[in-house]
């Protein structure tokens, strides 16, 4: 069973007190909509919360939540967090960011149709242009690695270590690449959505 895991613990610091998890993408928090394209792509979908209170865990309270009690200490924790979180039937997970609002339901399915074919065990998004991103599907095969790594680097460690052992797939333009921190990120990115619609 492919799960996709969306790591949305952070602390949004760079937003100057709005939460990038919540700012509107279609009407919706831009973390619901990620859980939904998840959902759609037939994937179980678990979502790292930073506690069961957080406004983040009413806008994805339909989905399985998991608490990251140690968010401060970096990504990896809550990367952590959510793998000792998954059940054991869970064979592979997709690990997705929560502020990454270009992220498709077909992007998601193109990452698991590689999987299946390639006889990989990670399974990296790129760009069109071939700039590694995200998502990133793991097999159970890394999950104890995975659980081991520290600090704000994310599994990058573990894909380094295991090259070998990994496959690409571009996804359309830069949606492995965009991700949205800050007041002035999110405008951009809304106003570049309101001129594809004008086209």
């Amino acid at each position: 069973m492919i799960s996709a895991l969306i790591l949305a613990a952070g602390f949004s610091r760079r937003m100057r007190g709005r939460d990038k998890l919540l700012e509107a993408v279609n009407g919706y928090p831009c973390i619901k909509v990620l859980a939904d394209r998840a959902n759609q792509a037939d994937l179980n979908v678990y979502i790292v919360i930073p506690n069961l209170k957080h406004p983040r865990a009413l806008a994805v309270q339909d989905y399985n939540l998991i608490v990251s009690e140690n968010t401060k200490l970096g990504m990896a924790h809550s990367l952590k967090a959510g793998i000792l979180g998954l059940p054991e039937e869970v064979t592979a997970v997709i690990v997705l960011l929560g502020d990454m609002p270009e992220i498709t339901t077909n992007d998601l399915l193109s990452i698991i149709r590689t999987y299946r074919i390639s006889n990989k065990f990670i399974v990296q998004a790129t760009t069109s242009d071939g700039t590694p991103g995200h998502p990133v599907l793991f097999s159970r095969k890394y999950f104890g690695e995975l659980t081991r790594l520290s600090g704000d680097r994310g599994a990058w460690k573990v894909i380094e270590r295991h090259k070998d052992d990994q496959v690409f797939v571009p996804l359309p333009e830069q949606h492995a690449k965009i991700d949205l921190d800050t007041p002035e990120d999110w405008k951009q990115w809304k106003a570049s959505q309101i001129k594809r619609l004008d086209r």
